[in-house]
């Protein structure tokens, strides 16, 4: 039908049904196609190489993308090329759920007041105010 738009969008949808045993979309994932926008296909060649900087770049500090998404257990890259039935996994980084909460020592309300005073702390208006 019209309104299917797992169908009509099926290159769209198609990596969210990974394995038959696995769907990422049951997983709470995201998932971010790539080339990341229209301008990498016009040349595709430079596009190529957009798209393999950006995987280098993660992977040259993994952890440290991790750290500040707070809400991020997992982050892993994958390719899918024409001819294959699956993706090939490349990399994947995987955040222990039980010590994710050490990525943030400061509660929220916390982090705010720290936030706050370090704005407040390096202008010379806060220091003649007190």
């Amino acid at each position: 039908s019209g309104n299917d738009l797992v169908e009509r969008f099926r290159d769209q949808f198609l990596p969210m049904r990974v394995t038959q045993e696995a769907s990422l979309s049951s997983a709470n994932s995201t998932v971010i196609r790539m080339p990341l926008s229209s301008k990498c296909l016009k040349e595709l060649e430079a596009g190529c190489d957009r798209v393999k900087q950006i995987f280098d770049r993660f992977m040259q500090n993994p952890s440290s993308t991790l750290l500040s998404l707070k809400s991020v257990i997992q982050v892993s890259l994958s390719t899918w090329e024409d001819a294959a039935s699956q993706p090939t996994l490349n990399y994947s980084v995987l955040v222990d759920p039980s010590v994710a909460t050490l990525r943030n020592p400061f509660s929220e309300k916390k982090w705010r007041k720290f936030q706050i005073s370090r704005i407040f702390a390096s202008t010379s208006a806060a220091i003649k105010m007190q």
